[in-house]
């Protein structure tokens, strides 16, 4: 790459290549990409802090719980003079003057301040539109919002193994303390270059509440600062300084890291909710207008009581009458944990998913009979002729076929650019009580898995979203991550909903509901009714789960999910405000190479990952040599340089566009030329009038369309693949779109059956426009239209039912296709193909299920 590079540069450039390190860490000192990482003596017992310099290798922790609580007397160095343990952290007023300084932030950060029209009754699709953002106000009684300089930050902390899931059994633990920043867009928010790396908590254990806070102390202590005298610093645009100030107003964990951070009391305590009141042998209740909710005064109240306590014991009584401990958080003097805490969205939603699953419809329980069906199978194929067996039980080699076929391994397309293919969350049902028990009520029969697993393989998905696992409920399986839940609930499974057997309508009724609830949770744009919706489906589903199955104990996730709603209207849509945009980092974290000695684990990770947020930073910026800013594509398009810390994927990433007129070889078909004329003086004719070239005698205005083009077979557009669909694969073929050369203005759903680019000329200069050829799914006729049950059975899951597309001739296919230009598409669609004998229709039928969740490409 470096030789590319250096044919046709400059003296100057040849000479920077010819100096360029070609070892990776003098490369990164050359780049001044290195952080500066803070290491702090650490109590391992306690986590207390001892940041002087000069501790006496004798000192042992004086660190008390409680006024008369015994010391905890810890040793802080080994025999050696070694410190027992480290804590790694950076300065965060340090990270926000360099974050100033970078290239296009204050652009970037000036939105925000533009005062949001409260949307309460209309819409909602930033958390800059929601209740909080509009009301929170700093001492001066002002909007925290509309100040520039003002920032909000939410803080993200989770743990996990970094030594891998499985290491020969070992079992360590460290946690990631990150901040983001509330005023950047979503399309910035949660890139890596603009995440604060606080810290690495201290292994080889999760923390402790008490640990916890003395962990965050530092950084509290910063916030403290930053709200009441703020931070006077240079910025990109103002060199001679700004006002700054930054208050944290969120924090997004899972339930157990949330209850860590703002002292709340687990799962199995009396109080175990941190919104309400509500005991937990009242957690099967629904009616949560009579719930007593958690405020601002009792909970200063109730956490000073417990802070103040002077011996253990009344602490533990304090604690077991309301559920409050004291976090280091309530030093921010703006700090209101019942409002500022998330209900992280995943977590929450695919936690009941996976309850539903297992214990409701007892999934690996219906597994282990399959297994074991299947393995007594094999023992007596050993025994007895192929054909005797063919004869005896027709039905039960069938599925065992299927069962083979769904064992085969399939190639996936995994762009993995899209939140839903990031949610990689680990937690596991987070149960009240910890028993294998499963439901006496209705389950999956085998013949229902069967057909699960093989419409896992069968339905058609983008690249960009994994399917499950083939071998849904069985060990060899894995673990399903959170991301598998949602996608099998809210796309894989409604669409052969209809074809489980021998269930009771309230069995199928469950479902809908919980998959209901589960899509409108996760919605790009929020309202007021979509949230009475929400709530409708909500009760209604813990109302038929509990006529159902009342031998079942609901889990916390289905007693939070109530409180979503608040969240929603506060905040706006949960997507903006879900853990799925971190949870990578921990897979980043992981593979970083480390020599496993406590201590240092936690340095080089942090070391690691920081530098790899300094060298997305330092390669955005405009002030890069020449011959740098030729290698930024390698970097940001082809991950080169990123495979030192792992790939981030990044949202939105831009993609130059340089095809050549050269390279325009391909004559467009004539009615395909006809209607790209049509389309462009539709969309950039308000002044031009474009015109077939061939016509001659141009007038003033009129604007001569190349009849020539470049067909590919697929392009990259906001980060998604678009590709031409060949036989049966057209996993990013099927789209939702707007038709511009039609009247109806209501979308439409079809296959891609060619891409084209086009060079047009544009007030004075020549771009790039792409255009797809789209075959439109053909509507049912009225006959088949009743045959096909999913209106009248789940008329909730909004899935669309089309005649497959017949086979054409590729000259046909363009020919009755409809022409769009690439801003037409709305989302991906997911497809599945339904037989004929299915529902005894005339023809095959094609289900087809939005992914937009809210969202369009245009946005």
């Amino acid at each position: 790459m470096i030789e590319n590079l250096n044919k046709g540069s400059s003296l100057t450039n040849r000479k920077l290549v010819q100096n360029f390190p070609s070892d990776i860490r003098t490369a990164l000192s050359w780049l001044q990409v290195n952080p500066k990482i803070k290491r702090t003596i650490c109590c391992s017992t306690c986590f207390k802090l001892f940041p002087s310099p000069m501790v006496p290798q004798n000192l042992l922790c004086d660190y008390q719980e409680t006024s008369h609580s015994q010391k905890c007397s810890s040793r802080l160095f080994t025999d050696d003079g070694h410190p027992m343990r480290e804590y790694c952290t950076q300065n965060f007023k340090d990270w926000l003057r360099e974050f100033l300084m970078r290239d296009g932030i204050e652009e970037l950060l000036l939105p925000s301040t533009k005062k949001q029209t409260p949307k309460f009754e209309g819409t909602s699709k930033n958390i800059w539109d929601g209740k909080f953002w509009n009301s929170f106000k700093n001492q001066e009684y002002e909007l925290v919002s509309t100040g520039f300089g003002n920032l909000s930050f939410a803080m993200f902390v989770d743990w996990f193994n970094p030594l891998g899931n499985k290491t020969s059994g070992k079992r360590k633990s460290v946690g990631v303390i990150i901040l983001f920043c509330l005023s950047l867009p979503p399309s910035h928010r949660y890139r890596l270059n603009n995440l604060f790396f606080a810290g690495i908590t201290p292994g080889p254990n999760e923390p402790s509440i008490l640990q916890m806070n003395n962990t965050i102390l530092p950084l509290v202590s910063e916030l403290i600062e930053l709200w009441e005298t703020g931070l006077f610093c240079p910025t990109r645009h103002c060199s001679t300084g700004r006002k700054i100030k930054a208050a944290l107003i969120a924090v997004v964990c899972d339930l157990p890291a949330v209850r860590k951070l703002i002292g709340y009391a687990g799962h199995s305590a009396k109080y175990f909710c941190s919104f309400c009141y509500l005991q937990k042998n009242e957690n099967k209740s629904v009616n949560y207008n009579c719930w007593k909710s958690r405020n601002l005064e009792g909970h200063k109240r109730e956490s000073t009581a417990w802070k103040e306590a002077r011996t253990q014991a009344e602490r533990k009584d304090l604690f077991d009458s309301n559920g409050v401990r004291w976090s280091v958080l309530n030093k921010l003097p703006y700090w209101d944990p019942t409002q500022m805490t998330i209900v992280e969205p995943m977590h929450c939603i695919a936690g009941m998913l996976e309850w539903h699953a297992r214990k409701a419809w007892k999934l690996d329980l219906t597994a282990a009979t399959i297994k074991n069906t299947r393995s007594a199978i094999q023992e007596n194929m050993e025994v007895i002729e192929m054909e005797d067996f063919f004869n005896e039980d027709d039905h039960e080699i069938a599925n065992l076929g299927s069962l083979r076929e769904n064992d085969k391994n399939l190639d996936y397309l995994d762009l993995g650019a899209l939140q839903e293919v990031l949610m990689e969350i680990d937690e596991g049902v987070d149960e009240f009580e910890e028993d294998n028990s499963n439901s006496l009520g209705p389950s999956l029969s085998t013949n229902d898995l069967f057909l699960i697993r093989s419409s896992i393989s069968k339905v058609q998905l983008p690249s960009w979203l994994k399917r499950p696992s083939r071998n849904l409920g069985d060990p060899s399986a894995g673990k399903v991550r959170s991301a598998d839940w949602i996608s099998l609930f809210t796309i894989i499974i409604p669409f052969i909903i209809v074809e489980m057997k021998g269930h009771h309508k309230t069995f199928i009724d469950a479902f809908v509901h919980l998959a209901r609830l589960s899509e409108l949770a996760m919605n790009y744009e929020i309202s007021e009714e979509k949230i009475q919706i929400y709530f409708y489906h909500l009760v209604t589903y813990c109302c038929l789960v509990g006529e159902i199955y009342p031998e079942l104990n609901p889990t916390p996730n289905h007693h939070v999910a109530f409180h979503l709603p608040q969240q929603l209207r506060n905040f706006g849509p949960t997507n903006h405000l879900a853990a799925w945009h971190f949870e990578q980092i921990n897979g980043i974290l992981q593979r970083f190479p480390t020599n496993q000695k406590q201590n240092q684990i936690e340095l080089a990770m942090l070391s690691r990952i920081c530098q790899a947020s300094n060298l997305g930073s330092f390669m955005d910026s405009k002030d890069l040599p020449e011959i740098l800013h030729k290698m930024e594509p390698v970097i940001n398009n082809h991950k080169k340089l990123w495979s030192l810390v792992g790939e981030f994927s990044e949202e939105n990433m831009k993609i130059e566009k340089k095809t050549q007129p050269k390279q325009m070889k391909d004559f467009l078909p004539k009615d395909l030329y006809y209607r790209l004329i049509e389309i462009l003086n539709l969309r950039k004719g308000n002044s031009w009038i474009y015109v077939n070239e061939q016509k001659g005698n141009f007038k003033k205005g009129e604007v001569p369309v190349p009849i020539v083009g470049k067909f590919v077979s697929s392009l990259k557009y906001k980060n998604m693949v678009f590709s031409v669909g060949k036989g049966l694969k057209w996993n990013n073929a099927g789209v939702e779109f707007h038709s511009p050369l039609t009247n109806l203005q209501s979308t439409r759903f079809g296959l891609i059956v060619g891409i084209f680019q086009h060079r047009t000329f544009v007030e004075n200069k020549y771009i790039l426009d792409e255009y797809l050829c789209v075959d439109e799914f053909p509507s049912l006729d009225n006959n088949d239209s009743l045959k096909v049950p999913y209106k009248k059975s789940c008329p909730e899951l909004d899935i669309r039912c089309f005649y497959q597309l017949p086979v054409l001739s590729e000259k046909d296919k363009l020919r009755f296709s409809h022409l769009i230009h690439i801003e037409d598409i709305v989302y991906h669609v997911a497809t599945y193909t339904h037989s004929s004998a299915a529902f005894g229709t005339s023809h095959n039928v094609v289900a087809v299920k939005t992914l937009s969740r809210g969202r369009t490409l245009s946005q």
